[in-house]
């Protein structure tokens, strides 16, 4: 591992910073304000460290896409008749135009399969607790171990006729066996990059390779609607007070900008950040005694419920203007994969400016 590159940061990352790209899964949610959310909790870090990229809303269906073969969803604009051609980071790859047995190796692309109706018969060991996500997870053979490597064996069995996965694009970095896998099924591999930044593009580049993207379109209206209804009924809020995203153990914490998977999703919400405003990579770890430089101008803190546990035992969070006027507020969907995870999100959101709305 090149010493530059943190455990965290890696596309699959070993089980105990798998859910939290670097911080071991937690399970529940415990806070002083905890909103009452719609799916499971995320994990420290969400998936910062993997690899990558609601479905309740547009309903789940069987694996094979309703979408012609002559659509022009493929992401190149292009393919022959009973197939599309998709580019990846190794390349233009053929793929049948229905794929009836789908392997999605990362979460980020599994999960925007779920969001556009399409199941896939192999999944990776880790995928996020959204309901919708759980339930249609139940019965999914799970194809890559507890160390992040896929089972290639077991791929195989399942006769996949395409396995969908994401990367680095340095190819020093790349970690996913592209080659065996080849071997197997047309394979897919899209460009994860740190933060989650840019699990939208994974998210149009998964859904335009089974023939969905009408799906994700419509998905993404309501997103885009979700943000604008915020944004206009609670103008005042949002400007009179400066947000941050945090999360921490109680011996280190971490701050997000708008790079990051959910500052994206807060920021197009209408939100304005204020440490982490400027800040460009997702996020940037901090020692406790940071905490007070950097957060003291920040009217409302987001965080995660257990991470609030952690840190209201701290003094020196404890003295933060945020948690002296009881502006902390928390998500069991602070780190979002995913358009469906994305909207439940915003509806967090929303009431975080509700509750603000009645002091403002």
């Amino acid at each position: 591992m090149s010493p530059l590159l943190k455990s965290r940061d890696l596309p699959v990352p070993p089980p105990a910073r798998q859910a939290a790209g670097g911080r071991p899964p937690r399970a529940g949610s415990e806070g002083l304000d905890k909103l009452g959310a719609t799916g499971g909790h995320f994990s420290r870090r969400g998936f910062l460290g993997t690899s990558a990229g609601a479905a309740a809303l547009l309903g789940l269906s069987g694996c094979g896409s309703s979408s012609s073969p002559a659509s022009s969803s493929s992401p190149t604009g292009g393919h022959a008749s009973g197939s599309r051609t998709v580019a990846t980071l190794h390349g233009d790859v053929k793929v049948p135009a229905d794929p009836q047995r789908i392997v999605a190796l990362q979460f980020p692309e599994a999960c925007a399969l779920l969001d556009v109706g399409v199941r896939y018969v192999g999944r990776p060991d880790y995928m996020p607790a959204f309901d919708t996500y759980t339930k249609a997870d139940a019965s999914v053979a799970r194809v890559v171990d507890t160390s992040g490597a896929p089972d290639l064996e077991k791929i195989a069995g399942l006769r996949p006729d395409l396995i969908i996965t994401s990367d680095w694009k340095d190819p020093k970095l790349q970690q996913q066996p592209y080659a065996r896998l080849a071997e197997i099924a047309p394979t897919l591999v899209f460009e994860w990059q740190k933060a989650a930044g840019n699990w939208r593009a994974e998210a149009v580049a998964t859904a335009a390779a089974v023939g969905r993207t009408a799906r994700l379109d419509a998905l993404k209206k309501s997103y885009a609607d979700a943000c604008a209804s915020i944004r206009s009924q609670y103008a005042k809020v949002l400007a009179a007070t400066r947000w941050d995203l945090v999360d921490g153990n109680g011996s280190v914490w971490d701050l997000y900008g708008p790079n990051s998977s959910h500052g994206r999703v807060l920021v197009d919400a209408g939100v304005r950040l204020a440490a982490g405003a400027t800040q460009k990579d997702g996020f940037v770890e901090h020692s406790l005694e940071d905490m007070s430089s950097l957060l003291g101008g920040t009217d409302v803190l987001f965080t995660t419920g257990v991470s609030l546990a952690k840190l209201r035992t701290e003094q020196v969070f404890k003295k933060l203007p945020a948690v002296q006027h009881s502006d902390v507020f928390t998500s069991d969907l602070f780190f979002p994969a995913s358009y469906g995870i994305a909207i439940a999100l915003l509806a967090d959101v929303r009431k975080v400016c509700a509750r603000l709305a009645t002091r403002i």
